[in-house]
């Protein structure tokens, strides 16, 4: 993969004989972006009611922060809401802090998908700074109840997406317990098989979730046991994202779309739905599998206006594709390192 500028697209078509029909007015959209732990965002609230939300796939035991910071002062503050599948999360505690509103440190209770939704005061347009970041739980232990011989006994454990976790079934000290690791469970279909040994170390998790090992007590007795859990997290770069409507579609323009979501090494798509997101409805940019490295937050959002001149205008919404710096091999010769793009249109532009 090369690497350069972001860039942003635009159909255009080329003026013939006849009279054209004035480009459709869209309306406003919405922000709707998954985050990498400390990544950071810079966007604008307009209208003054808008809610932007902001999205962080993260597994149980991991402690979340935020912090969310309006660029000018406002009549009122604009706040911040802690939301899982769309439900407030009850015990989370978002207080001011300075100029700042901030989610003070949250534990998950359980993994999945947790929601930070920018909430606008009503009455000013703001740009504001976010900032979000999680730390998962790397290293715990634990006693277990009694395994008579012969039996099978398992636990859970939760991980990040790109993780490695390193396991010891042990005997409890005097027990006569004896380990016999049968396998590591999880989502995406993840399974891995037990070996020799007390000590098991998982490939890389492709998915971030629940996970479940299961063993086996191969001594003469029944007995108890420990285990020791430790979790190597991926390496991942921080990325700063910026939606402002300055950087979009001009300062405070006709509209600052912006979807975006985690793909990793697997690939995948991110698409802005066919129903509910303005202009770019039915955008979407399709990676395929062994491009991307590593976890990278993809978005699609609006863009200025593109001025081709020469008899040609715009026949739809300019569209920029993100993160800053990503190119695909732009000579064509090797088709696993290209992206699909689809982008909107107006057919009436076109003879």
């Amino acid at each position: 993969m090369k690497i350069r500028t972001r860039f942003p697209i635009a159909l255009v078509a080329t003026a013939l004989a006849g009279a054209w029909s004035s480009p459709p007015a869209f309306a406003d959209g919405t922000v709707d972006l998954e985050l990498r732990s400390g990544d950071k965002v810079s966007g604008t609230l307009r209208p003054a009611s808008e809610q932007e939300l902001f999205r962080g796939s993260m597994p149980g035991g991991a402690q979340l922060v935020a912090s969310l910071k309006a660029k000018r002062k406002t009549a009122s503050p604009i706040s911040l809401q802690l939301r899982r599948d769309g439900i407030d999360v009850a015990g989370a505690v978002i207080a001011p802090k300075g100029s700042a509103v901030v989610l003070q440190p949250f534990t998950a209770q359980g993994s999945g998908t947790y929601e930070l939704v920018v909430v606008g005061n009503g009455s000013d347009d703001t740009d504001y700074d976010f900032s979000l970041s999680w730390k998962p739980l790397t290293k715990f232990s634990l006693i277990g109840n009694p395994v008579a011989a012969a039996a099978t006994d398992s636990f859970n454990f939760s991980a990040p997406a790109g993780a490695v976790a390193t396991i010891d079934v042990l005997p409890e000290k005097g027990s006569a317990f004896v380990a016999g690791l049968v396998g590591v469970t999880g989502p995406s279909g993840y399974s891995q098989a037990g070996g020799a040994g007390t000590r098991m170390v998982t490939g890389t998790l492709p998915a971030t979730g629940d996970y479940n090992i299961s063993f086996r007590n191969d001594g003469a007795a029944e007995g108890r046991w420990i285990a020791k859990f430790k979790l190597k997290l991926a390496k991942a770069t921080k990325a700063k994202i910026d939606i402002r409507d300055g950087s979009t579609t001009g300062a405070f323009g006709s509209d600052h779309t912006a979807f975006g979501r985690v793909l990793g090494p697997d690939g995948g798509t991110v698409d802005a739905p066919l129903f509910g997101s303005g202009p770019l409805e039915g955008t979407s940019v399709t990676i395929p599998a062994g491009t991307l490295g590593a976890a990278t937050t993809i978005t699609v959002s609006s863009a200025p206006p593109l001025s081709p001149g020469g008899g040609s205008f715009g026949a739809g919404p300019a569209v920029e594709f993100g993160p800053e710096g990503t190119v695909f091999d732009p000579t064509g010769s090797d088709p696993s390192k290209q992206a699909t793009i689809t982008i909107p249109f107006d057919p009436s532009f076109f003879p």
